[in-house]
């Protein structure tokens, strides 16, 4: 009996991973269909390529051993609509060559430098995803598949060819992938947002829209049109970015990137005052600067978000500790003469007031503290950690004293060198 369910359950997870490689290469054929379509007329440059950030999404969410075989179904898919488009056979089989290789390449590298979900990458993982996924594959990779193109007669000039290619996959990875993934973590995890800020991401959505045609589609184009409705999207995608992440960032860059590209090929927008090719570039360029620097920005603020949640909870753990063991907690940054004190309270300090060194030991006995203050100076020469016996007045209104255990160790800080000390202070009634 448990060998029969073992075995419906291997069966289920093969006919799943089946079902997987087939709707890979389905999603896969179809992006490339909508991929031509993305390209100006009289022009072979696609402004933006969606198969390539489709298929490196993939491979980043299924296992590596399988990786062959979603590959191998969505290059079949997409050399199928090659034949169907009348594609010389030799240029077909090099192109599968080298979207496999740019595609393997850009999820392996992502795979090695960013070993956190996308949605909680911190800037430096961001900024060798924009460095190895946005900028090195894109523009390494391009130099073969310009040659390929050139060779057959697709393009007839190298270099422009090369820039095409390059910037189309750059403004596809960063714009899209991001989109791809925090999408399918989301739909993993489900909405916690709560209803307001639903209400908020539909206002950002609406409100970029409405901007985006202004912007993009409603405006005609020519020398009349004016530059500055370039910037207009810009104050909402930084809104977006503050309030939700890299993953709201990317999702409003990409309606405005659809907008942008569905305006410029109806004639519109403000991209079509020269030849179809050099429009397709001012347009590709100006969603990369604009997405590459926003998408720094967003994941910074997500990155300083985390860790003052982090550094919130830390010091609630800490205080949990301290409370049960009957501890007082304080930090020493002997630089700019600056006391943390986890309970102000105890020692009759305002809770907004800044504390230092000489405030501190004000509150020892009198009795007690020209020998604190001694053996402290002897552990700042010796560089020894030490401990001291003495009495401090607390902060519950009365007059006696209170026996103080003062724990000092000492390390040298990373940015000035300064010296900081951690103090615990045990208080008990005299």
């Amino acid at each position: 009996m448990e060998a029969t369910a073992i075995g419906s359950t291997e069966r289920a997870a093969v006919t799943r991973t089946v079902v997987g490689i087939v709707a890979a290469g389905a999603v896969y054929y179809l992006a490339t269909r909508l991929a031509w379509l993305l390209t100006f007329p009289d022009s072979k440059v696609s402004l933006f390529f969606p198969p390539h950030a489709v298929m490196v999404s993939i491979l980043l969410l299924v296992p590596t051993r399988r990786w062959w075989a979603y590959l191998l179904a969505a290059l079949a898919c997409h050399f199928v609509a090659t034949q169907q488009s009348d594609w010389p056979l030799l240029y077909a089989l090099q192109c599968e060559a080298f979207d496999g290789l740019k595609i393997v390449l850009t999820a392996a590298g992502i795979r090695r430098f960013i070993r956190t979900p996308l949605h909680l990458i911190n800037l430096s993982e961001a900024l060798q995803f924009v460095g190895f996924a946005v900028i090195l594959v894109p523009f390494a990779t391009a130099l073969w598949g310009a040659y390929v193109t050139v060779v057959y007669h697709f393009g007839t000039d190298y270099w422009i060819e090369w820039r095409n290619l390059a910037i189309s996959n750059a403004v596809t990875t960063i714009v899209l992938v991001p989109v791809v993934m925090i999408g399918v973590q989301l739909f993993r995890d489900g909405y916690r947002g709560g209803f307001p800020r639903l209400v908020e991401a539909g206002l950002i959505a609406a409100a970029i829209v409405a901007v985006g045609w202004l912007a993009f589609d409603r405006s005609p184009a020519g020398p009349d049109t004016s530059p500055a409705l370039l910037y207009a999207p810009i104050p909402l995608l930084i809104w977006a970015a503050l309030r939700f992440g890299l993953g709201g960032m990317s999702a409003s860059m990409l309606i405005i990137t659809s907008i942008a590209i569905w305006g410029t090929m109806q004639g519109r927008g403000p991209f079509l005052s020269q030849t179809a090719a050099e429009n397709a570039l001012a347009l590709q360029l100006f969603i990369l600067m604009a997405a590459a620097p926003l998408t720094l920005l967003a994941v910074a603020i997500e990155d300083e978000r985390r860790s003052k949640q982090a550094l919130r909870v830390t010091e609630q753990r800490m205080s949990l500790a301290a409370e049960s063991a009957q501890l007082v907690l304080w930090d020493w940054d002997l630089g700019q003469d600056m006391v943390w004190v986890q309970d102000r309270g105890i020692f009759g300090f305002p809770s907004n007031a800044p504390v230092d060194h000489a405030t501190l030991a004000g509150h020892v006995h009198p009795d007690d503290r020209a020998a604190l203050l001694s053996s402290n100076d002897d552990a700042y020469e010796s560089r020894q950690p030490f401990a001291a016996e003495f009495r401090a007045f607390h902060g519950l209104g009365e007059s006696d004293a209170a026996t103080c255990f003062w724990d000092v160790a000492r390390r040298r800080g990373p940015v000035r060198g300064c010296d900081r000390k951690r103090l615990m202070t045990q208080i008990a009634p005299a």
